[in-house]
């Protein structure tokens, strides 16, 4: 792996995804454009869908550990507006709803999705 995407991904962990591209662009001193072109070759998806995941595996396990929290206050911390666009992320991400999902899985919210870095 290069030093350049390390770096990357040690911000993006760093921030549990809750940052931009232009973030990562200016943390790395490298052009938003250079960071897409790293990241396609690399992970083989966008920057921007890959620290859409990060982040929502952050609310997930926020969601998970920290049940005494606001649900509000979750979103809130992982960068998202509101709930209708934590919904949304979640449906386009798991191709279900929160709701429905939390039935199927019997309560467990959060997933140890495995991070795969070439």
């Amino acid at each position: 792996m290069s030093k350049k995407l390390q770096s990357a991904y040690d911000f993006i962990i760093e921030h549990n995804g809750c940052c931009t591209v232009n973030d990562l662009a200016n943390h790395l001193n490298l052009t938003a454009r250079s960071i897409h072109r790293l990241f396609i070759q690399h992970m083989g998806i966008a920057p921007k869908e890959y620290l859409k995941i990060i982040r929502f595996n952050y609310a997930c396990k926020l969601i998970s550990n920290h049940s005494e929290m606001d649900l509000f206050d979750v979103l809130c911390t992982c960068g998202y507006y509101d709930q209708m666009h934590f919904i949304h992320e979640f449906k386009e991400i798991m191709k279900t709803t929160p709701s429905q999902f939390l039935k199927i899985s019997k309560g467990h919210f959060y997933f140890n999705r495995p991070v795969i870095m070439q």
